[in-house]
């Protein structure tokens, strides 16, 4: 700045830097931390998104997408250089709509053996199970395997599982938060972090999240979102078989020959159909979304939006409404 009458200069002080990365203490959230400089969030960082799967592909199945719904949020700790130190995922379980065994994991594509640490959370309290697998060069990482198991450990369990079925059919108890008049169940959270060895280059958040089916048949079945690609461990020769249409060799993967998919993301929390309530009978807009291939009604998971004749963008008789 000048500093008197005749214009001189005085060379502006150096910016404290107390780990020598190149990210001044002013700017970095880890200052003693040469491997830590800035936290990125997904979606950001006070939301979630919603993952929902419909488990009976390659069959279509009833549509309801509900058999499973999960709410995400990942942290990413990155170096100066924007590559990736450490992982924060955060997870709720919010419905399990299906008699199969379900379960949700995510693929992380950085190699098991730069993983330096985990540590797992299942409802604040402290896991020792391992949730890291190998896959050709990629990690799985497994939050559950069997959904149903997870609700059972909330203390409003016993309710639902007392409360009249009838509206599932439901003598097993394991369609929970799906059905209308049943009693709620908590949501069942899960915390995992990674810490990479070294600071990595990998794809964006959500990676490759997708669900786990046994259903008593196949003990092991993927379902992904669409055009995302399976793990090494999923079965190859059911696709394009039923109602799948997928080009493996394209990466065009878990759609039917009309585009529909199998997994859904929503930006934001979701009210799910109620169970075995098609999506696309519920949400007025979402086949105009889906045969548009996402340009028109980009907003239609939105159930209390009105469209341009003032109709509810989703029957709100057949929601099974998160916000209640």
């Amino acid at each position: 700045a000048l500093t008197d009458s005749n214009g001189t200069f005085e060379t502006a002080p150096a910016e404290q830097d107390s780990d020598n990365d190149g990210v001044s203490d002013a700017f970095d959230e880890f200052i003693n931390d040469a491997q830590r400089a800035y936290t990125t969030h997904y979606p950001s960082i006070n939301d979630t998104v919603s993952i929902l799967f419909e488990d009976m592909w390659p069959k279509e199945g009833d549509y309801d997408m509900n058999d499973l719904s999960v709410e995400l949020h990942i942290a990413e700790i990155k170096d100066s250089q924007n590559l990736v130190k450490e992982i924060q995922l955060s997870s709720k379980l919010k419905a399990n709509g299906a008699a199969y065994k379900n379960g949700f994991a995510i693929q992380i594509d950085t190699s098991i053996e730069n993983i330096e640490s985990t540590t797992f959370y299942i409802n604040s309290v402290e896991s020792y199970s391992n949730v890291i697998s190998n896959d050709n060069g990629t990690s799985i990482v497994t939050f559950f395997t069997d959904a149903v198991k997870e609700f059972k450990k909330m203390d409003d369990y016993s309710s639902f599982a007392s409360s009249s079925n009838a509206a599932c059919n439901d003598p097993y108890n394991r369609f929970i938060n799906v059905c209308e008049s049943r009693a709620m169940v908590s949501s069942p959270e899960f915390n995992i972090t990674i810490v990479l060895k070294e600071p990595t280059n990998i794809s964006n958040p959500p990676y490759n999240p997708f669900l786990i089916v046994d259903n008593g048949v196949l003990d092991y079945n993927e379902v992904h979102l669409p055009n995302y690609m399976p793990t090494s461990r999923a079965n190859e020769n059911l696709f394009n078989t039923h109602n799948d249409a997928s080009d493996l060799n394209s990466s065009l993967t878990y759609k039917t020959k009309r585009d529909k998919p199998w997994g859904l993301l929503i930006p934001t929390s979701f009210s799910y159909p109620l169970e075995r309530k098609n999506i696309s009978t519920v949400y007025r807009h979402y086949n105009d979304w889906v045969h548009s291939d996402g340009a028109d009604y980009y907003d239609w998971y939105l159930h209390n939006k009105l469209d341009d004749e003032d109709n509810l963008y989703a029957h709100p008789n057949k929601i099974f409404n998160v916000s209640d």
